[in-house]
């Protein structure tokens, strides 16, 4: 088994607790600081996990990705397809969704919205698909492969910007592929890296450079939302998953190398990015049920929910807390009681 990365890691956990952060609906400059980069930092760590291994296997990149992305969309997608359905049905005497729901269950497409996060997972299985069919042709081209990002990613912007719609709605992904060669690019050129570590002072200028960026690009409201595809400015997506990035692995610099605080932040960061994909599955659904408890308490009656998104709600950091503990809670009941189930049945094979 390969080591895990630890960086990686910790940029994973972070970004996934930035993601429930900014649906809970925070201070307005928060939620702008915060919409700036989480996204696009999950396309970057795919693009840095890449294995090139994969290239002399295409069949093999394809099973784990539709393993990894297509399978657990399909689960929680028919999972959310079928409660839905009983609840509505014992409250209503009717059903909500019927069978072609379930069928464009399958074909990726978003049938509720419980499940509307998802769309990532469908936005990373194309944007990686087309990535590796791209580089298993110019892998050893390097000049002519950076032309052909450059060149897709600019047609996905002016599409999007211009509205311009491309078939199957891939926009989003020719951009959003881009991300994916910078961090797969990134990990193939990191000779800088070991200089940089050993100048503290030049690591904390750096930080206060990005903290200052992304300060200025809040306030200046650049909007930037990738799933709606929309970007102020051509590159500026890239440009602040980068600063994202940098950011973040200065912050992991001092955190694992000056502050004694390494297992504890490890094993924080491990964890969330382990369990990121409940996270998203699951969020959207805590916030609901934490709405009804506030409203039934008449503790937040200003709460607003709409497409699943938190407005107007003083209660966004415990919109946050709950996003993140009860689906990590949800993870670690259900690893139990896998576990005693497969203990179960191997004691009644034994028996027999």
């Amino acid at each position: 088994m390969k080591e895990r990365n630890v960086l990686i890691d910790f940029i994973k956990g972070i970004s996934i607790l930035l993601m429930v952060m900014a649906h809970s609906c925070p201070p307005q400059l928060l939620k702008n600081i915060v919409y700036l980069f989480h996204i696009g930092l999950f396309y970057y760590a795919s693009g840095w996990l890449f294995n090139e291994d994969y290239l002399n296997s295409p069949l093999s990149f394809v099973k784990r990705k539709l393993k990894g992305l297509y399978i657990p969309y399909v689960k929680w997608g028919l999972f959310y397809f079928l409660l839905v359905n009983i609840m509505s049905l014992i409250l209503f005497g009717s059903v909500d969704q019927n069978l072609k729901n379930g069928a464009d269950i399958l074909l990726f497409r978003n049938v509720h919205l419980l499940i509307s996060p998802l769309w990532f997972l469908k936005s990373l299985f194309i944007s990686e698909m087309f990535f590796f069919c791209i580089l298993y042709f110019f892998r050893k081209r390097t000049t002519i492969l950076l032309l052909i990002m450059l060149f897709l990613f600019s047609m996905g912007w002016y599409c999007s910007h211009y509205d311009i719609y491309l078939p199957f709605g891939i926009n989003r992904e020719l951009v959003t592929m881009f991300v994916l060669f910078l961090g797969y690019f990134s990990k193939k050129h990191t000779y800088y890296a070991g200089l940089v570590a050993r100048k503290p002072k030049v690591i904390a200028i750096v930080l206060f450079c990005c903290t200052v960026l992304l300060f200025v690009g809040a306030l200046y409201r650049i909007r930037i939302d990738t799933m709606s595809c929309t970007f102020s400015y051509w590159a500026i997506y890239p440009f602040f998953t980068l600063i994202g990035v940098i950011f973040l692995s200065c912050i992991h610099y001092y955190l694992f190398k000056i502050v004694d605080a390494r297992n504890i932040i490890y094993r924080i960061a491990s964890l969330l990015s382990k369990c990121s994909l409940s996270i998203l599955a699951l969020h959207f659904t805590c916030f609901m049920l934490l709405s009804i408890v506030l409203d039934f308490c008449c503790v937040d009656k200003e709460l607003n929910l709409s497409n699943g998104f938190v407005y107007s709600s003083r209660f966004w950091w415990l919109y946050s807390i709950i996003g993140i503990v009860f689906p990590l809670a949800w993870v670690k009941l259900y690893n139990i009681m896998l576990d005693k189930s497969k203990t179960a049945f191997q004691l009644y094979r034994i028996k027999l």
